[in-house]
């Protein structure tokens, strides 16, 4: 069904840690030492009681939480369980793998096999890694696709929230950027939300305007945005497990702003190719100005991305020579506004925390 309406299904993978009802640890608090899965576990002692305390010691488990037990990767029946797993629902359709905490199956050899499996039951799988900070080593060849791309997210609150400045937001942006191999670069899972963190709305000051702004940055950056669900109809919530409630089913408290803002965004990438797949490059940096701004680019077409992170409108004249030629009309495809390109420059107005797309 998924498949049918062009729909790609990912699997949430955790293959660290399991809960106290997977099989193998029920068999294990069953028949204690004499179970054929006691290898599977990290066991201190026996006998193995996993209610008596919501902090365990008598075996590892994630953050010490007694509901999850950590699994013996290092063991071979552990090791081939898992891979069968990843191959199984590969193999029934499913289109890749978003694996939780990765990094904490601190092994090369143990990614390298799952890759092998994943990609041979279909080359195509895409398997993304939520590993919090830019790390080259978890991507390439022998690891992931991508990676959940939280230092971007946390370089873009800090600009909404006026705590750094445009130039630090660019510099960082530049080091994201040569961190990474071209082809994984634009494989990146960009979020603004997640089960783990606070609300986008919450967290930008419950600004729709910064909230605006922030996703047509992801939608015209490199990589894959994503929207966490209720972010489009702006709901509100702070840390786990407030940014886990339900999801608002009454239309009347919906943010119609916002959503109708998303559908524009998904519309606009879809339709322009050149911010799906185009080089990425900056055209000005303006502290000042509270201004940034940048162009993707393709086979000969160009769209300018401007930003104004700041209370003020701007009055902007930037040089985009190398975008087109003198007598060049381009339009912003987010408004009706029209620009004629004269002495390789262009002028802009652009309100306060608002952010044209051009082309």
């Amino acid at each position: 069904l998924a498949h049918s309406n062009n729909v790609r299904v990912i699997l949430d993978g955790v293959f660290n840690h399991c809960g106290r009802g997977f099989m193998a640890f029920n068999d294990l608090m069953e028949n204690q030492e004499y179970s054929p899965y006691k290898d599977w576990f990290h066991v201190h002692h026996f006998p193995v009681n996993a209610y008596a305390n919501p902090e365990t010691t008598d075996y590892d488990a994630w953050w010490g939480f007694s509901s999850l037990p950590k699994l013996n990767t290092q063991n071979p029946g552990v090791r081939q369980f898992i891979f069968d797993v990843a191959r199984y629902w590969i193999e029934q359709g499913a289109d890749g793998w978003r694996l939780d905490v990765p990094n904490e199956i601190d092994d090369d050899l143990f990614w390298e096999e799952f890759r092998h499996v994943v990609k041979k039951a279909n080359r195509d799988a895409y398997l993304v890694g939520e590993i919090w900070d830019g790390d080259p080593r978890w991507v390439g060849e022998q690891h992931f696709d991508g990676l959940l791309n939280y230092p971007l997210r946390m370089s873009l609150i800090d600009l909404m929230n006026g705590k750094i400045h445009v130039s630090d937001f660019a510099k960082q942006i530049d080091s994201l950027l040569s961190l990474y191999p071209r082809e994984n670069t634009y494989a990146m899972y960009l979020p603004l939300g997640s089960h783990d963190t606070e609300r986008i709305l919450s967290l930008l000051d419950d600004s729709v305007e910064k909230v605006k702004l922030s996703y047509l940055f992801l939608f015209t950056f490199p990589g894959a945005p994503g929207i966490y669900y209720g972010d489009e109809i702006g709901m509100t919530g702070g840390k786990d497990p407030d940014c886990r409630k339900a999801f608002v089913w009454k239309e009347e408290q919906w943010n119609r702003e916002l959503l109708e803002w998303m559908k524009t965004l998904i519309s606009l990438r879809k339709d322009q190719t050149v911010l799906r797949r185009g080089d990425f490059k900056v055209v000005e940096v303006l502290d000042k100005e509270n201004c940034y701004a940048y162009s993707r680019s393709l086979d000969g077409a160009h769209c300018l991305v401007v930003l104004n992170a700041g209370n003020s409108r701007r009055y902007l004249k930037l040089r985009v020579g190398n975008l087109w030629k003198d007598g060049r009309v381009v339009r912003n495809l987010l408004g009706d506004n029209e620009y004629i390109i004269a002495n390789d420059s262009i002028t802009i107005t652009i309100n306060a925390w608002e952010g044209v797309v051009i082309s």
